[in-house]
């Protein structure tokens, strides 16, 4: 697939398929988008860039950053089709589709606007390429510039209505790239569930802070990497993760503490799962180790 003289003709085909399910949206006809949207999906699956392309925004959409740098580097050896602007039209497109049938775009929450912001740090964009989102919780800015590696951690421990969340950050070398400033830190999270009560894990939100950012992004979602875990008394539930952080060139190595992360994840109790409360994470820091000035 996406071979050949058929290829020259998929970003045309493509622009005018989201084109005509716009317009059908616009009037109303939503038989006709649903359609045209069909069309778009068979078009995606017949050519290996975009079926990476989508597998990347999916990535990104759940936070799954170890899987978009994978996705990310099979990428590198693909080819677009020609005249395809590499997804920006179809976030164009996304958000006027959004516009014109609101009571769909609540199906995935807006999640469209916020991938786009992530699926460029995780391709290390440079620092413009994540809008700050909307700043709220307990996190207020913290001038990173002025916070020394020997006085924090990137570990944290913190325990609400019986439940206790451990989170550990670590540095990942290998799908860093220090030449251009942009640097990827795993991290894992692990609930144990000591109180009496059989409890949901529904929704999460981290407040993410980065050095030189004018403001604390919030970064929401279902779940965690797709999943809403069910945890009995006594259990435990891990989960692993990433996030990029884009510096860009030229950034300052002896500035060592680059981010910060802190946030909650919304469970629910009961035997109709009424009761709902939040566990908190506390506040862990990305910490660079020593890097050599080349």
């Amino acid at each position: 697939a996406g071979g050949g003289g058929d290829r020259k003709e998929v970003a045309g085909k493509l622009k005018a398929a989201r084109k005509a399910m716009l317009e059908a949206l616009a009037k109303g006809d939503f038989a006709k988008a649903g359609a045209e949207r069909a069309e778009i999906e068979a078009i995606v699956e017949g050519d290996e860039y975009l079926k990476a392309e989508r597998r990347l925004e999916e990535a990104v959409r759940e936070e799954d950053f170890m899987e978009a740098a994978k996705v990310r580097d099979e990428m590198k050896g693909m080819v677009p089709p020609p005249g395809y602007e590499d997804g920006e039209e179809e976030e164009e497109e996304n958000a006027k589709a959004r516009a014109a049938a609101p009571g769909k775009a609540a199906e995935k929450g807006g999640d469209d606007s916020l991938a786009a912001r992530l699926r460029a740090a995780a391709f290390g964009a440079g620092r413009g390429a994540r809008e700050p989102g909307e700043a709220g919780g307990p996190s207020q800015m913290e001038d990173l510039s002025k916070v020394m590696p020997e006085d924090v951690s990137g570990d944290s421990v913190m325990e609400t209505e019986g439940i206790t969340v451990k989170f550990a950050a670590t540095y990942a070398p290998e799908s860093s790239d220090v030449a251009r400033g942009n640097f990827f830190f795993t991290y894992a999270v692990e609930f144990e569930n000591a109180s009496r009560d059989t409890v949901q894990l529904i929704s999460r939100e981290w407040l993410i802070q980065q050095r030189g950012g004018r403001e604390v992004i919030r970064v929401q979602g279902p779940g965690v990497l797709g999943k809403q875990p069910v945890m009995e008394p006594g259990d435990k539930y891990r989960y692993e993760s990433a996030v990029p952080v884009a510096m860009g060139a030229g950034c300052n190595l002896g500035e060592r503490v680059v981010g910060a992360l802190e946030g909650s994840f919304n469970f629910v109790k009961g035997s109709r799962g009424e009761v709902r409360f939040r566990v908190k994470v506390a506040k862990a820091y990305l910490v660079l180790p020593v890097i050599p000035e080349s």
